[in-house]
């Protein structure tokens, strides 16, 4: 299981916020879940072209979290989501050898074989959560809130 965590200050954009008398840990778990998702969304995309796969659990196993303080996490839920993104050695357990089947053709050898790790997730974690797009986000779901504030 992999965690991506995030924890977010929004002081100065919610202090127009506050004048209104709204609660202000709403409002940081809404942006958090909207920047978190938008993440999500990307990273199941960026999982289904490195993979080649339109399903699969690694994709779909993901979960957002989101907390009134600002802070929240995505979760890789799957075994395989660990081991693609972290890399892994395959080496024999109970024989001297490592047996598998390769098209028509099987291998057998005793080296441990690594298996590189794969970006699926980490580089979208890092262009998604950067304080611009956070900001902009924010300000959206601001407008939106004060649209409706208005509109009462």
């Amino acid at each position: 299981m992999i965690d991506y965590n995030i924890k977010t200050d929004f002081s100065s954009v919610l202090k127009q916020f506050e004048t209104m008398g709204k609660d202000t840990g709403r409002m940081k778990k809404a942006i958090t879940r909207k920047v978190l998702n938008e993440v999500r969304k990307e990273a199941r995309r960026n999982i289904r072209k490195t993979l080649k796969r339109k399903t699969g659990r690694t994709a779909s196993k993901m979960e957002v979290y989101a907390f009134k303080d600002g802070s929240g996490k995505l979760k890789i839920g799957t075994f395989y989501g660990r081991i693609l993104e972290g890399g892994y050695n395959i080496s024999p357990k109970n024989q001297k050898f490592l047996m598998f089947k390769v098209g028509k053709k099987w291998i057998k050898t005793s080296k441990t074989i690594h298996v590189a790790p794969r970006d699926l997730v980490k580089s979208v974690w890092k262009r998604g959560t950067t304080p611009e797009r956070i900001n902009k986000i924010a300000n959206e779901i601001l407008e939106k809130e004060f649209r409706k504030w208005k509109g009462k």
